[in-house]
């Protein structure tokens, strides 16, 4: 099909009338086409961008933080330092201003660019299995894929086939099947040939009775009836003299291979995974490795100097640099690798060309980086491979043996069980790559490594298991193309093309007109599903238009936004960054877009900003996360001490606690001593609740990564309830705890893997009771573990990582968790 669309000779070799003319028109019309769709896909996102997302733990608030900053004047290392890494941010900042500069325009950009990443990654797929003679070809085919996969991952319900769903058996399964074949069999005998009008008539009508009666009996077969009668009509056109069984076991093997995967796609949600923003961009974060091999190709594909092309890929090599900590440096050295190969194979690397490669990739990348933070690299660096890389592995859970690499001889978890289908695929493009020798299977493969690496590196510096989505949708999107590669080239192999319909000429023609056409309808979809959702949301009585956020929040939030505005003058602190601040549009006191993500030293110099300049500071409620508030109390506080001694809780929005300085309270002292086996202390407690302790410690011995974990009976994930981490290098903390009824009760430490030798010695320790009442701060942690059990235990399904689902359940104590992992 590829080449058809670029096609001007017919099958007799006969150059048909105007040619060149017909070549142009093709070329506007798939142009016009790649247009069109990117036209539905900004319709999509400002679709969603109505609602006005208010999860402000992470996600759009995480990303709209740095947007904001970038508005104001500020850049990133001078000024402030985004999590989700410098290139990403100005990637998506034009969206942002051409939306409007609110929040809106932010969750706009996101979903956005996520899904002209998504599209150009598929396309890139496309160019390099298929090989067309134009990318423009590959745009329109990964459009098209793109937006197949977005409905999949979008609106599940839409792609039903559930032919692969677990409730049937094999006898029904065949039953099943062999129903929706005589179906097929009765439709595409009266639907093919068509004589006449009347029996064109007499065939849409009996085609779309059988397909109405055929849903209203079993909706779950709706799917597999479409797809196998669409795949029986498409042989019945490639086979015209060779019809029946040959057509009829090549659409059934064609419907359960697509079956199969769109299946896979909405189980393991690793579609969704590429589709939705998500908390950090994942997605987009991700698309680099794509952008790499894209440029290889020009940059290699072309004659040209040898030094030209080492300056070239150089400079590529150096600009990769900026983009985003996991996947950047990993692409980097892959394409730096790969290319250095070629050069070492053609016998072109010298002394000269490696120099000149070198001094062009460390020049750009100097330059970007300077540029990009105002003339603070060293800044940047300082966070990213310091603060951050220093205290993300024990500062985030989950903190169990079975998602974190310890040493060596854990490398095997990369694979094992969560990335073993993705290593085969990976496998099979390695020697694709290997045996064809081509430039094509060589970039390919250096996606998925990539991607593999970029996954490897933030699992070894932080917890297995959520970084692999990018490989994962590179091996499903390879698996997709490279099937619909073989089914047409299978099915035109044994064609006779001297009894089809159309001559070459004449689909080269008309399948550009038909794709338009198709893309017009996803356009007019798109559109009209916009238009709706804006009547809709202006038309609601429970939903409201913020301005100033540009989108619409729920009634139950009018109080809290009044108060946000009603805040203009206050120097506002929050734990993250959020809806208040989005309103009054103000960018945060200090350097970092949430409390989580003061890391290192970024940490005390938060802390001495907060609390020298802040009247008001706003956290989050514990009835809005039962799951994670506890967690952040354990973790931070260092902030929430300094609220409890100094501030009081004036007012609640439907997701936070807004705090005012008050009066100085003073914590009740408690008795408390070392525990006899040194590895714990003792606190005395008069009656149950909240005491703040202070504990000198020293951790010796042991290997050198491990976890040191304390208990406090608050926090209740991470998969040891009743513990959290601390900083294996520090030697003193304050923190939490919750003394569960009168009388003596022990805080020990405990070190993970539980078979290292460390050795935790407790030196000294005092308490403190915490005499308040905090309304959604403090009382909900008991709450929050009784809530944890009814609500999070058995944990739902759709919850949990794809290879967990098919775990028995057990005892939550066994389990010892209740965020739907084990230990």
């Amino acid at each position: 099909m590829h080449r058809e669309f670029d096609q001007t000779v017919s099958e007799d070799g006969a150059a048909p009338p105007a040619g060149h003319a017909q070549q142009r028109m093709t070329v506007v019309m798939l142009g016009a086409t790649v247009a069109t769709l990117l036209l539905a896909a900004v319709g999509l996102a400002l679709e969603v961008a109505i609602d006005i997302p208010v999860a402000h733990l992470d996600g759009a608030y995480q990303t709209a933080s740095g947007l904001f900053r970038l508005h104001a004047g500020h850049l990133p290392g001078r000024d402030f330092f985004p999590y989700l890494g410098v290139g990403v941010l100005y990637a998506i900042y034009p969206l942002f201003e051409m939306a409007g500069a609110h929040l809106a325009a932010s969750v706009f950009a996101a979903q956005l660019a996520v899904s002209l990443a998504c599209a150009l990654a598929v396309a890139l797929v496309w160019h390099l299995v298929w090989r067309p003679s134009s990318f423009l070809v590959s745009l329109v085919c990964g459009a098209f894929l793109t937006f197949g996969l977005g409905s999949i991952a979008l609106y599940p319900d839409i792609v039903d086939l559930k032919i692969l769903e677990r409730s049937l058996s094999v006898d029904e399964f065949m039953l099943v099947y062999a129903t929706t074949m005589v179906f097929v069999l009765v439709a595409v005998r009266v639907v093919w040939p068509l004589r006449t009008v009347r029996q064109s008539l007499v065939a849409a009508a009996t085609i779309f009775f059988l397909g109405c009666a055929y849903y209203a009996a079993s909706s779950a077969q709706a799917g597999t009836f479409a797809v196998l009668f669409l795949g029986v009509l498409w042989f019945r056109f490639v086979w015209p003299a060779q019809w029946m069984w040959r057509t009829l076991a090549a659409a059934t093997i064609t419907t359960v291979l697509l079956a199969s995967l769109a299946d896979l796609a909405r189980d393991t949600n690793i579609v969704r995974w590429a589709f939705i923003p998500g908390n950090s961009l994942r997605p987009l974060r991700a698309w680099l490795p794509y952008v790499a091999a894209f440029w290889l190709f020009v940059i290699l594909g072309k004659s040209r100097r040898p030094a030209n092309t080492y300056l070239s890929a150089g400079a590529l090599t150096g600009s990769l640099l900026l983009w985003a900590n996991d996947f950047a440096w990993s692409t980097a050295a892959m394409v730096a690798a790969c290319f250095l190969f070629c050069g070492y194979r053609s016998r072109t690397l010298g002394a000269i060309n490696s120099a000149l490669f070198l001094t062009a990739a460390l020049l750009t990348a100097g330059v970007l980086f300077f540029v990009a933070s105002g003339g603070y690299p060293n800044r940047i660096f300082a966070y990213n491979f310091l603060d951050v890389a220093r205290d993300q592995w024990w500062y985030f859970p989950a903190w169990v043996e079975r998602y974190r690499v310890f040493s060596h001889e854990d490398l095997v978890k990369l694979i094992l069980p969560r990335n073993v289908v993705a290593a085969l695929v990976l496998a099979v493009v390695a020697i694709h790559a290997m045996r064809k020798r081509s430039l094509a299977g060589a970039l390919l493969l250096l996606v998925g490594a990539a991607l593999a690496a970029g996954g490897a590196v933030a699992s070894i510096g932080g917890q297995l298991g959520r970084y692999f989505g990018g490989l994962h949708f590179w091996a499903y999107t390879v698996a997709v193309v490279a099937t619909l590669r073989l089914f047409w080239k299978t099915s035109w192999r044994y064609s006779d093309r001297r009894q089809l319909p159309l001559n070459a000429a004449s689909r080269a023609a008309w399948i550009p007109r038909i794709l338009m056409l198709a893309a017009l309808a996803i356009l007019t979809n798109s559109v009209v599903g916009l238009l709706a959702a804006r009547q809709n949301a202006a038309a609601a009585t429970e939903r409201f238009f913020v301005p100033e956020l540009g989108g619409y929040l729920k009634s139950s939030w009018k109080p809290y936004v009044e108060t946000a505005r009603s805040l203009t003058g206050s120097v506002v602190f929050e734990e993250y960054w959020g809806v208040l601040s989005a309103i009054q549009k103000r960018t945060p006191l200090w350097p970092v877009d949430s409390v989580i993500h003061a890391l290192g030293s970024k940490r005390e110099l938060l802390a001495s900003s907060v609390f020298s300049q802040a009247d008001i500071i706003v956290t989050t409620r514990n009835t809005y996360t039962q799951l994670w508030h506890p967690w952040l109390i354990s973790q931070n506080y260092w902030l929430y001490s300094r609220l409890f001694r100094e501030f009081d809780a004036v007012d609640f929005g439907p997701n936070t606690v807004i705090w005012r300085r008050g009066a100085k309270h003073v914590f009740q002292p408690m008795e408390c001593r070392v525990a006899d086996d040194g590895a714990g202390m003792v606190v005395s407690a008069m009656t149950s609740g909240y005491a703040e302790v202070e504990v000198v410690y020293r951790v010796a011995g042991g290997p050198r990564r491990k976890l040191v974990m304390l208990r406090n009976n608050i926090n209740i994930v991470g998969g040891i309830r009743g513990y959290f981490s601390v900083d294996p290098a520090k030697t003193s903390l304050v923190f939490p705890a919750y003394l569960k009824e009168k009388g003596q009760q022990v805080l020990d430490f405990r070190v993970v893997p539980a078979q290292s030798s460390a050795v935790v010695s407790v030196e000294s320790c005092q308490a403190g009771m915490i005499q308040r009442v905090i309304p959604d701060v403090l009382e909900g942690v008991p709450r929050a573990v009784a809530e944890c059990l009814r609500k999070w235990w058995p944990p739902d399904p759709e919850t949990l990582w794809p290879w967990e689902r098919g775990e028995p359940q057990l005892d939550p104590d066994a389990i010892g968790d209740c965020d739907g992992r084990s230990p």
